[in-house]
Formats: C-alpha cells, structure tokens, sequence
C-alpha cells in the first residue's frame, strides 16, 4: 500500500480551485486524480493529473504551478 500525505481541504471555500479557476477544474482529470478542484486550495504544491482540453494529453504538476 502506498502513503500518500494528502493537502488538507481549504477553510475558507473562496479558496478553493473550483472557485478561483473555472478554466483550471475544466483541465482536472477526474478519471487520475482522488481529489476533486473543491478540495484543494488554488495555491497548494500538490501534485496533481491535468488534461489538456484541445488534445486530451495527461500530464501532472502541482496546482500552484498552473494557477500562477
């Protein structure tokens, strides 16, 4: 079994990727990811699986990474 530390989920819902970034949860992979754009804040250095919404192409990087 792998340990993975997950980010703890934003206090503050203005926070929250899903709510900063409609561009961004449109490029989350659902289908890779355990965490959805609700439960990660739009800062964190989490790794996470992005779609590109032209060529369908995965790749992960951390949120923070996309959103600045």
């Amino acid at each position: 079994m792998v340990n993975i530390k997950l980010p703890r989920k934003p206090k503050d819902v203005t926070k929250c990727l899903s709510n900063v970034s409609k561009f961004l949860s449109s490029e989350w992979d659902y289908t890779l990811n355990i965490l959805t754009p609700g439960d990660i804040s739009y800062g964190s250095t989490f790794k996470v699986w992005w779609v590109c919404s032209i060529c369908n192409h995965n790749w992960q990087t951390s949120v923070n990474n996309r959103f600045l």
